[in-house]
């Protein structure tokens, strides 16, 4: 079973590349990505088809939760928690599972964030 175009292309635009990076021809193409897309093994194509699943649902659940998202209190409900942190994080942790699937970097951005400042001290 192959992926698909539309996976494939899904699957670029959610790492953070061009719409137009397996478009042959195209000033953005890369064949490096085109060609890690086209030599995934069976079971790799299967666990990219649940992720993209998966990420889709949170994707669905994001876009309804933010209608609600101020909301605390309905009648004798109250809710507590940040269930939409929850699903951002989710989100990105199966982001970065699909960048280490496919080989294909993820340009938004996998892993901690933390920098490292540097001091340069001038001895005079």
């Amino acid at each position: 079973m192959a992926l698909t175009s539309e996976q494939k292309m899904r699957i670029t635009t959610l790492l953070g590349w061009s719409a137009k990076t397996l478009i042959s021809g195209s000033t953005h193409y890369s064949s490096y990505i085109s060609d890690k897309l086209n030599s995934l093994n069976e079971d790799a194509e299967t666990i990219i088809i649940e992720y993209l699943t998966r990420i889709q649902n949170i994707d669905t659940k994001l876009d309804a939760s933010f209608a609600k998202d101020n909301i605390r209190r309905v009648d004798d409900i109250e809710f507590f928690g940040d269930n939409m942190s929850k699903m951002r994080s989710e989100r990105k942790k199966l982001l970065c599972e699909l960048s280490d699937l496919t080989d294909i970097p993820n340009k938004k951005g996998c892993g901690s964030s933390i920098g490292v400042i540097v001091w340069v001290i001038q001895l005079l």
